[in-house]
């Protein structure tokens, strides 16, 4: 089941090839045939929707336990922003979201060399980890 919607674009923030914000994923026009690219934006949708429905349940069960309509649905409506707000503000988050991306991606795009993936993990999400680290993290 597609639980997304993308768009190919012709401009990018430098350095990137794709994002997804919520469930709509951002592909460049050069990127478009790039299988494994978008597998790795799937991912990330897929973990957005994970908050989303964990704080849906979270809000209903809330809501069991103490009949506020208000309460509940305060929880259960955080769940569009929880992913967005863990990935930019905790770091844990960000890498393990990033990590489990590029795996996908490297896996199906059957890539052998994993330089592409150690550069950006070491580079360009705030991470604070060496190459080495990236390429243990990938392991």
């Amino acid at each position: 089941m597609r639980c997304y919607l993308l768009k190919y674009t012709k401009t990018m923030k430098p350095g990137f090839a794709g994002y997804a914000k919520g469930p709509f994923i951002f592909i460049k026009d050069t990127y478009r045939s790039d299988k494994a690219l978008l597998a790795h934006e799937v991912l990330h949708v897929q973990q957005w929707w994970f908050g989303v429905l964990l704080f849906a349940i979270i809000g209903f069960a809330v809501y069991g336990m103490y009949p506020d309509a208000y309460l509940a649905m305060a929880i259960a409506g955080n769940g569009l922003h929880i992913h967005s707000l863990c990935y930019g503000g905790i770091r844990p988050y960000r890498q393990w979201c990033e990590v489990e991306a590029y795996k996908k991606q490297i896996s199906v795009g059957r890539i052998k060399d994993k330089t592409l993936a150690i550069n950006a993990l070491a580079d360009k999400y705030r991470l604070n980890i060496t190459r080495q680290e990236a390429a243990r993290l990938l392991e």
